[in-house]
């Protein structure tokens, strides 16, 4: 289901929507196009009785023209941009890269049992109270590795100009990986450089057509992390066991950066055009870091847990 304005503003047009007599027609239509490529690679190995080792891979791509059920259809913030021409809906404009679109994801896991305790390598004949102490300890990670997600460019805001849409293509680069240091806006990351034009406009500034740089083209920063986690069982009774956790989420406090801001009125209008834009910061509002990183992902950061379980 696709969810849009049937009466907004449409390109071409005078700034009125088709039915300039009526407000926002909300249309939900049941149509739009998608194709996904994937592969999966899976392995699991005991590589001992006391080491179990899983890694998982997977490349995919997904391409559509619809944002889907839950996105409203009005603009590139709510990732829902859908054009209206004169002749009603225009989806094929929309088509680019899903929303959802991730190419790598990588995850492998281990779940290694210390070969210490009663029965086991070391210490297989030791008491029953020396082994409560040294006995029955397990050790678990987790490492993810991802590309990132999709990321798409907005106009809205741009001087002279009426409706969102997605700039023309001048030139793209991303930035080497560097250090970051300080508490200001100032050190905030330059995640890509480039020029973008604004797709040309007609007398009552109203876009005559689409961007040619197509939706989500580009991706944002990858998610990398290390979870462990260390675990003690104790034997209470025959039929209750106890369980102690100690498990680290993010152990090396990897940054997990939030997508670049992608608004073309934050950044720089190029000297001597009033079309060409830029990326960096300009001298005025709250958010002007155009292709900037200024924050993280919520709750990325390094979480500590402690935790104990009663099992019978």
């Amino acid at each position: 289901m696709t969810w849009y304005n049937a009466n907004a503003p449409f390109l071409g047009g005078t700034g009125a929507g088709l039915y300039p007599n009526r407000g926002t027609i909300t249309e939900g239509l049941a149509g739009g196009s998608a194709k996904y490529d994937g592969l999966q690679i899976y392995l699991d190995r005991h590589v001992s009785s006391s080491l179990l080792a899983t890694v998982a891979y997977t490349w995919s791509h997904s391409r559509d023209n619809s944002n889907g059920a839950f996105s409203s259809g009005t603009g590139a913030s709510t990732s829902g941009r859908i054009f209206i021409t004169p002749s009603g809906v225009d989806l094929p404009a929309n088509y680019g890269n899903s929303d959802q679109d991730q190419r790598n994801v990588f995850v492998a896991s281990a779940v290694y049992s210390l070969p210490i305790g009663r029965g086991k390598m070391l210490g297989k004949n030791m008491n029953r109270a020396l082994d409560e102490v040294v006995g029955g300890w397990q050790l678990n990670t987790i490492i993810n590795l991802d590309s990132g997600t999709p990321v798409d460019f907005s106009t809205d805001g741009v001087p002279n100009t009426t409706i969102d849409n997605r700039p023309d293509l001048i030139s793209f680069q991303k930035v080497r990986r560097q250090f970051l240091g300080g508490n200001s806006n100032a050190n905030n990351v330059t995640f890509f450089t480039g020029v973008f034009g604004i797709p040309p406009v007609n007398s009552s500034g109203m876009f005559t057509r689409p961007g040619n740089l197509q939706r989500n083209a580009f991706s944002g920063p990858g998610y990398k992390t290390m979870d462990l986690g260390l675990f003690k069982g104790f034997h209470i009774t025959e039929r209750v066991n106890a369980e102690f956790r100690a498990q680290a989420y993010n152990l090396w406090n990897t940054p997990q950066f939030d997508n670049p801001d992608m608004d073309l009125k934050d950044g720089i209008n190029v000297p001597g055009s009033s079309t060409t834009w830029t990326t960096g910061a300009n001298s005025s509002g709250t958010n002007n870091g155009f292709g900037s990183i200024s924050s993280t992902r919520l709750n990325t950061n390094r979480q500590l847990e402690l935790a104990a379980h009663i099992n019978f």
